[in-house]
């Protein structure tokens, strides 16, 4: 990469094989020939293939094993300065941390994936556990020395660390997401200073300048080079990020429309821009944006007709893309009605749990935004958040209800924004 070239800092983009690549043999049909998203990189970017083995994988989880990422991480220091041997930075970094014996519950045991029943399978991978490195020396997590825009990339927090007792004293900015985690770890034992930055493919020089490393280490997971949130462009080109929107509050009263919107970027920082509202498609005024809340204030005692449309465009500026939302309006009722597709996908019982499998999506097959709640018998047993999103498992205790047919009750309350939900079906113990 020329810019990282010109400010005299060494850089390399790594990329970790998926398992179903690496563990082909075991895949349920014939492998003999296919075709991987990386060759396609070959010239700019570096295949971890070739040192990954079965073993290196986790069962219980999509991501490669915390040694893995270990033996990764060392890898990657050896490649980006080969001038020593790799097993001088085996030997200098181990002596810097030890091993743990930890239990680990990995993604594929989760609610959301796992689909099989609660019994002893399960109970055998529940309590899986493997070898996890640490830092022996003591480090700091100096977080709070970094600027408030380099904080958080979407909801992912950045870490800073320093070690005094490091290998070297350079300083590494790591580009990376989940499967960096535990590749971390050698780095930190390496550097003097690391941030670990997940940063969802975006590239972003102004953290470049700010800590002006002198490593650069981008570690990507092979199924995501087809989707990166920024994508890639030609040098020295300037990448604009993604904004985020929430609509707060509502309200209508005498005719004026109350709105209380968040609007910040990717970094979750305000944006310096406008917003145009419109009503029906037809504009009604253009807003400066005042930080990251901000209240709108629009008349609507011209619109006759009971239900309108609202747009909200947030206009794109000198660092972050446009965005739009659109949502129905009650005039009369001062609530946003959206239809919500409320599916009970899967219901199991098994030793007095009632395992649910739920889905949940808006008219536009948007994720939802509510509180669920679950009746048995017409008596709430569980209230969840759905976090915006689509898919959820959950159990419940029914252990203290007799045998024969009850009746589960999935529900939505109405809110500012989505109609009221209510799903039914029955089942046995």
């Amino acid at each position: 990469m020329k810019y990282c070239a010109d400010k005299g800092i060494n850089y390399k983009c790594y990329v970790s094989p998926d398992k179903s690549v690496v563990l082909k043999d075991y895949l349920p049909w014939d492998v003999d020939e296919y075709n991987r998203i990386v060759d396609e990189f070959s010239d700019i970017v570096l295949d971890l293939l070739p040192i990954f083995r079965n073993v290196d994988f986790m069962v219980t989880d999509t991501h490669m094993s915390r040694l893995a990422a270990f033996k990764t991480g060392i890898y990657m220091i050896y490649k980006l300065h080969p001038e020593k041997s790799i097993d001088y930075y085996i030997d200098s970094i181990w002596d810097r941390v030890k091993l743990n014996w930890n239990g680990h519950r990995g993604d594929l045991i989760g609610k959301a994936n796992w689909s099989y029943d609660y019994d002893d399978y399960f109970n055998k991978y529940f309590n899986y556990h493997l070898f996890e490195p640490s830092i022996t020396s003591s480090f700091s997590v100096i977080n709070d020395q970094l600027p408030p825009e380099f904080k958080t990339v979407g909801k992912r927090e950045t870490f800073y660390f320093r070690n005094e007792n490091s290998v070297s004293d350079k300083k590494c900015l790591f580009c990376t997401a989940s499967s960096g985690v535990f590749g971390k770890i050698p780095l930190i034992a390496y550097y003097r200073e690391v941030i670990y930055y997940w940063d969802h493919w975006y590239f972003n020089q102004d953290l470049v300048d700010w800590f002006n490393p002198d490593d650069i280490i981008e570690l990507r997971a092979e199924r995501f080079l087809a989707n990166p949130l920024c994508p890639i462009v030609k040098e020295g080109s300037h990448v604009k990020i993604p904004v985020n929107m929430k609509m707060l509050d509502y309200s209508n009263d005498n005719n004026i429309l109350t709105l209380v919107v968040d609007v910040k970027d990717y970094h979750m920082m305000p944006i310096n821009t406008t917003c145009n509202i419109m009503v029906n498609d037809i504009l009604s005024k253009e807003y400066e944006l005042d930080g990251i809340r901000n209240t709108f204030e629009i008349d609507v005692s011209s619109l006759e007709n009971k239900m309108y449309y609202l747009t909200i465009h947030i206009n794109e500026s000198e660092k972050t893309l446009d965005y739009e939302y659109k949502v129905p309006v009650s005039k009369i009722d001062s609530g946003l009605y959206i239809p919500v597709y409320n599916n009970i996908q899967k219901v199991t019982v098994n030793k007095g749990t009632l395992n649910l499998r739920l889905s949940f999506a808006d008219y536009a097959m948007a994720a939802v935004d509510n509180i669920c709640e679950l009746f048995i018998d017409d008596n709430l047993v569980k209230k969840f958040d759905l976090n915006k999103k689509f898919g959820h498992s959950v159990s419940v205790d029914i252990s203290n209800l007799s045998k024969g047919t009850h009746k589960l009750g999935v529900h939505l309350p109405q809110t500012i924004k989505y109609k009221e939900s209510l799903k039914e079906k029955e089942f046995d113990i």
